[in-house]
């Protein structure tokens, strides 16, 4: 309350404010954090993440992220129409992925053996892959290893045999419906039913049932397989020879 000098004096130096640093201390600051940071911290690594909510949002991401592991081909032009055109008319039922013939064979007698054991329409596409997938070691451990399909990828193989050789299995009629292979995947169940109440009449003629899928002179496949390799182009197998019936109007085969 009294105002005097020494009140006043005590009061300034209250708020009297600390020097700055100085510049040879911040100098040394600095040095002494940038070699921490060079020497102790870890370099940062971008990392992708996400969160599954169930099995089938997981293998959605996996089957999305494997998209860009796929190496492919680009049309930039816009010819490939034309000469996919010109390449059914010079070499119709083949493709530049088909390497053997032995593998018209190979699909027909797969599915054939899938029929017999009565496969369900939501089995046949995972043993069929699995299937095909056995048949790559079989045919590289032969002694005719030479156009096996995904003899390098093997597991990881992309396009399977099947599915490169469906639409050359329709023009000599081994496979006589006009669907796809995904159509005759899902009629399978379908089929079983139709045969297990075909019934023949009194003149040995089939009443009921459903259309003939695979061509009924097609030769039937080497016992054992796929489990011994067999080639039917090989001497001594059954398809040596294409049966008459296969070749009418197909003189390629």
């Amino acid at each position: 309350m009294g105002g005097t000098p020494q009140g006043r004096k005590t009061v300034s130096a209250m708020i009297t404010r600390p020097q700055a640093p100085k510049r040879v201390a911040l100098a040394s600051a600095s040095n002494f954090f940038s070699a921490v940071k060079c020497s102790v911290l870890p370099s940062v690594v971008s990392t992708f993440a996400w969160i599954d909510h169930s099995e089938k949002q997981r293998r959605q991401m996996l089957e999305a992220i494997d998209l860009f592991r796929e190496k492919d081909t680009r049309d930039e032009l816009g010819i490939a129409g034309i000469r996919d055109t010109f390449s059914d008319m010079l070499f119709p039922g083949t493709g530049a992925l088909q390497t053997r013939a032995r593998y018209f064979f190979f699909v027909a007698w797969m599915y054939l053996d899938f029929a017999a054991k009565r496969i369900s329409s939501a089995e046949i596409a995972r043993r069929s892959r699995a299937f095909e997938i056995s048949l790559i070691d079989r045919l590289a451990d032969s002694a005719d290893p030479v156009g096996t399909i995904g003899i390098q990828a093997r597991a990881s193989l992309q396009r399977v045999p099947s599915s490169i050789y469906w639409n050359g299995l329709k023009l000599p009629r081994i496979y006589q419906l006009s669907g796809s292979q995904a159509d005759y995947q899902r009629s399978l169940d379908l089929r079983a039913a139709a045969a297990a109440t075909t019934r023949k009449n009194d003149d040995g003629e089939v009443e009921g049932g459903v259309a003939r899928a695979w061509h009924a002179g097609l030769p039937t496949g080497p016992a054992g397989f796929p489990s011994d390799g067999s080639d039917p182009a090989q001497p001594g197998r059954p398809g040596e020879r294409v049966p008459a019936a296969l070749r009418d109007g197909h003189e390629c085969l």
